[in-house]
């Protein structure tokens, strides 16, 4: 029951009897099954299948390549095919088709750890957010001997990071609040607060907008630029992901049953597709 986006207009579902669903732009559906319910993709090369602790890569035709079990990772944005995963203590970038280890970029102090990371879209930087509500900048550049660029503060403990392509911001959720972050600043912009949790947080393509997926199944959608609000839809019963389509005339909303897609301009939902259960 996973949403994910993958490349070029596709976009992809997991159903409990742990078959993925792809859904290709040109309507088609591939249908692969996985032991573990859980597919994500960031660029052309190969998807993730599994859980958040365990995986296996497939290429777009389905072969099968490697297992790896970290306990946090994400595809980078490159076509080098790297992966950017971690354990409690440290963070490594891993080439999948190699055997070896990866190179270590980041190490926690102490009794610290490591709770969620994000690749830059650019690949100079990855952001990895410690238990102690720190977000650290961390250049990934292999001639660069001191990787930490810097370590702040932050208002709240982030579940999901996502960062803005054409801009130094990232967007952190932290429970009933988004943080819009400042990463060349290095300090909080600003921080949205709603009545009810935040389930999921992304930009539009462009850039020049953001989602927020509320709890209660409202979806409001945000400039950029200058953070105000341009328009709230209606709840979803049983939202739990929220997308911009990549041609940014739809909201994707995923129920864990089906994929509702609201036009944003009439804020009525045109199509619902049903997911494998």
């Amino acid at each position: 029951k996973v949403l994910s986006v993958l490349v070029a207009g596709a976009f992809a579902s997991v159903s409990m009897n742990s078959y993925a669903q792809i859904f290709l732009p040109s309507d088609s559906v591939r249908v692969i099954k996985f032991k573990e319910p859980f597919v994500e993709a960031q660029n052309n090369m190969y998807f993730v299948a599994g859980t958040n602790l365990k995986g296996k890569f497939y290429t777009y035709s389905g072969v099968e390549y490697k297992y790896f079990e970290p306990k946090v990772w994400k595809l980078t944005p490159l076509l080098s095919g790297e992966v950017l995963f971690s354990d409690e203590k440290k963070v490594r970038l891993w080439n999948p088709f190699k055997s070896s280890e990866g190179s270590v970029l980041f190490k926690t102090k102490e009794k610290n750890q490591i709770n969620s990371l994000e690749y830059s879209p650019n690949g100079t930087y990855v952001l990895v957010v410690t238990k102690d509500n720190k977000l650290n900048k961390v250049s990934t550049d292999s001639r660069v001997k001191e990787k930490l660029i810097y370590s702040e503060q932050l208002a709240g403990t982030p579940t999901k990071i996502v960062i803005n392509k054409q801009a130094s911001v990232a967007l952190l959720l932290e429970g009933d609040k988004v943080e819009v972050f400042n990463l060349e600043r290095a300090k909080s912009r600003k921080v949205l607060t709603f009545p009810v949790s935040v389930l999921d947080i992304n930009y539009s393509v462009d850039n020049r907008e953001f989602v927020v997926l509320l709890a209660d199944g409202t979806t409001k959608v945000y400039n950029a630029n200058d953070l105000t609000e341009k328009k709230s839809f209606n709840p979803v019963k049983d939202a739990q992901k929220c997308i911009f389509h990549t041609e940014g005339k739809y909201l994707i909303v995923s129920t864990g049953k089906a994929f509702q897609l609201i036009n944003m301009l009439t804020s009525e939902v045109d199509y619902i597709i049903s997911i494998e259960t």
